[in-house]
């Protein structure tokens, strides 16, 4: 080889400007030269882009990045090569990507608390008790809530009766009762659909020993009996006395159902009252 590029050192076979290497127009004779310019070492020079600073090889414009068709020959400058090591994983993390990968760990801390009923997700949890005309609190002077007790006492006093434990109130099965219990009286008096069975599995009541829960809906238009109302009861102990369905239930000439009360299964029950506009009273009763 008697010829070399003047710039970046590549040695030729004949004096052919220019250099297939770095582009340079000029060659010299394959010595060395005593007052060589100082290149770097070894480090052949590169050609920067003037518009976005991208570096070439070659001189061979136009810009692969840009486009620009000026390129200037530059010594390249390795500086900052050393602090690459202390780089950490964070420090070559695109913004919007770390974004991206804290939300998606949020969802999944959602969903996850969600799943293990920390907190509720939308259409996962129980449902809210519709609105429905009437009340669900007093009637005639006669509390509702006290109504729901003291049935829940002449139950538990016809089950001591039949030798069997008195039942205790569940709160899951309270708000299952509430429920279903409005959503009868919202279809019956306005639009909506009659509450189904489906519905109340979302309450999730965690019965003991079974996971039968049996509902009792009932309703008796007291205003529409003559003179039989509402006034009549003295107190919330005959109210809820008069809703008790009968002890047994007949279901043919000679056979006979167990009533709910009359069920060994049975530990916990959820009762609701309502008074529907002329005094039609609904009561369900859930129990498991």
């Amino acid at each position: 080889m008697e010829w070399r590029c003047e710039w970046c050192g590549k040695p030729h076979e004949t004096e052919d400007p220019p250099c297939d290497n770095c582009g340079h127009g000029s060659f010299e004779r394959a010595v060395v030269r005593v007052n060589a310019p100082d290149s770097g070492g070894d480090r052949p020079p590169v050609w920067t882009c003037t518009e976005c600073g991208r570096e070439h090889q070659k001189h061979a414009p136009p810009c692969s990045r840009c486009g620009n068709a000026r390129l200037e020959k530059r010594q390249p400058d390795y500086s900052d090569v050393e602090s690459v090591g202390d780089t950490g994983w964070l420090d070559v993390l695109d913004r919007s990507h770390v974004a991206g990968v804290a939300v998606g760990v949020a969802i999944l801390a959602v969903f996850g608390l969600g799943t293990i009923g920390v907190i509720d997700l939308p259409g996962t949890g129980p449902p809210e008790p519709p609105e429905a005309p009437g009340s669900g609190e007093r009637a005639a002077g006669l509390s509702l809530s006290v109504t729901e007790e003291e049935y829940l006492a002449a139950f538990n006093e016809r089950r001591s009766r039949a030798g069997l434990t008195p039942a205790s109130r569940g709160e899951a099965l309270q708000s299952m009762a509430t429920y279903y219990n409005k959503g009868r009286v919202a279809a019956a008096y306005g639009n909506a659909s009659d509450p189904s069975f489906e519905t109340l599995e979302r309450f999730d009541p965690s019965c003991r020993g079974s996971n039968q829960v049996f509902v009792d809906p009932r309703d008796t238009p007291f205003g529409a009996v003559g003179t039989a109302n509402l006034t009549m009861f003295p107190n919330e102990t005959a109210f809820a006395t008069a809703l008790l369905p009968a002890e047994t239930v007949a279901v043919g000439e000679s056979e006979t159902r167990p009533t709910l009360w009359e069920r060994d299964s049975v530990d916990a029950v959820g009762v609701d009252v309502h008074v529907a506009p002329e005094q039609h009273v609904y009561v369900t009763v859930v129990a498991c």
